[in-house]
């Protein structure tokens, strides 16, 4: 048999606790995340699964989008479009708009900006966060999720 790590090292009830203070605003284990412990048959899945986040139900958080999601286009003059992002490209953005009407906006040398949010922003920003040399509070959240069945 060969060799078995265990990531299940951590600290459940500190890893609630870091859940409620850093992730509870954006996920619910009675949500989005529920049953995510039984979710996976090797913890390890787990934890990168929900580092990455992609554990929740639809692979996208408590209230996220993939790209394709809400875009703002701030024209030369300052007015802001938001829509439905359909395609975007160096010389062309399309957008659905909120009555169901397709706008396409030229782009020439980067004008209009269109800006379109990372879904992932808030996860890629945790990581960071969890970066310590022990990796105590990744270890800690993945110990209490494990437990959530």
């Amino acid at each position: 048999m060969g060799l078995q790590l265990n990531v299940l090292v951590g600290d459940p009830q500190a890893g609630k606790a870091y859940f409620d203070g850093h992730c509870a605003s954006c996920h619910s284990i009675t949500g989005d995340l529920k049953g995510i412990g039984s979710k996976y048959d090797d913890p390890r899945q787990l934890q990168n699964a929900w580092v990455a986040g992609s554990g929740s139900a639809g692979g996208r958080g408590g209230r996220g989008g993939g790209r394709g999601g809400t875009a703002t286009v701030t024209l030369a003059n300052g007015q802001k479009i938001e829509g439905a992002l359909v395609h975007e490209d160096d010389f062309l953005v399309i957008l659905k708009l909120a009555d169901g009407t397709r706008r396409s906006i030229p782009i020439d040398n980067g004008v209009p900006k269109v800006e379109v949010p990372d879904p992932q922003a808030a996860h890629k920003k945790m990581v960071l966060e969890l970066d310590d040399p022990q990796n105590k509070n990744m270890h800690d959240v993945t110990a209490w999720l494990a437990t959530q069945k």
